[in-house]
């Protein structure tokens, strides 16, 4: 293992996908911003492999399969010749690590400690979170046609279950392999399902694990300002694409009452909706003032 290779690669894939989301960033701006959610969505997850993909070991491997060398090594038939001065060491009294210049030290002293800040700050959110949940959650029995019925119309065959919660906070999604949907106090009967189309609709676009992998993408790339940049962007454009999906097949009166009812949730927890791309069939003035709400990036989350 080479601990300076391994800072080199970070650093390389820290900035090729830095250069390739200013890119996304530029094309988004010369568009104003009126390019297709789905995809901006789809450039984002591309810019996502940027961060998490070493292309160049990548390279380095598809060179050593074709010449038999590598970076610091030499290979023959016979032998493998290993530059030990970079690498870690296991002896009889234990592991020697290479010698560092304390700048680097400091680098890699400060990237692990942000990264645990983080791991722990989240850990206790969600604890945080979690107990207050369970506090409120009631089983939802009397949606389960309803589910089913817009699951087979989505043609979503994987398990989903459904709660109630009492507290004032927007319906949201959580769970990768056994979704759950929690149904809130503000969502109303009348755009009960409406919201659980939106829902479903994140679970069917696999969301949460893009997000995951956008949260992964902070941890690693912690001392790049970009990848947080990077993740506020991922989710919200998961929102638009989610929209956007959803709203394709809708007439004029149904986006209507689609984006009123994003609106009533969001009014009610503080939070305006990003009401999005996919309205954009609607009449001019509505157009207008979606497009002036999303702007202001205050939006429905997910989990």
């Amino acid at each position: 293992m080479y601990l300076k290779i391994l800072i080199c690669l970070l650093i390389y894939m820290s900035v090729s996908g830095s250069a390739f989301f200013l890119g996304y960033l530029l094309l988004d701006f010369l568009t104003h911003e009126m390019l297709p959610a789905s995809f901006r969505y789809f450039l984002l997850k591309l810019g996502g492999l940027f961060f998490l993909v070493p292309f160049p070991l990548v390279k380095s491997l598809v060179q050593s399969w074709l010449f038999h060398c590598e970076n610091g090594i030499l290979k023959t038939d016979e032998y493998y010749f290993f530059d030990i001065d970079h690498s870690i060491k296991l002896i009889d009294e234990g592991f020697i690590f290479p010698q560092l210049l304390d700048s680097q030290k400091v680098l890699i002293g400060l990237w692990t400690g942000i990264m645990l800040l983080i791991i722990l700050s989240q850990a206790y959110r969600f604890y945080l979170f979690r107990r207050n949940l369970r506090k409120y959650l009631l089983p939802l029995d009397n949606c389960e046609d309803l589910l089913n019925s817009i699951k087979a119309d989505m043609n979503i065959t994987k398990k989903v279950s459904m709660y109630y919660c009492g507290a004032e906070i927007s319906p949201f999604t959580c769970g990768v392999k056994s979704p759950v949907i929690i149904l809130t106090s503000l969502v109303a009967d009348d755009s009960k399902e409406l919201i659980l189309r939106h829902e479903l609709q994140h679970i069917k676009s696999h969301d949460l694990i893009y997000r995951m992998a956008a949260l992964f993408i902070v941890l690693i790339h912690c001392f790049n300002p970009l990848s947080y940049l990077f993740l506020k962007e991922l989710k919200e454009v998961q929102e638009m694409n989610c929209d956007e999906k959803l709203t394709v097949t809708f007439s004029n009166n149904e986006r209507m009452k689609y984006g009123k009812a994003i609106i009533a949730v969001s009014a009610r927890t503080g939070k305006l909706p990003l009401v999005t791309v996919a309205l954009r069939s609607l009449r001019k003035d509505w157009q207008k003032y979606s497009w002036n709400c999303r702007k202001r990036m205050l939006q429905i989350s997910i989990w």
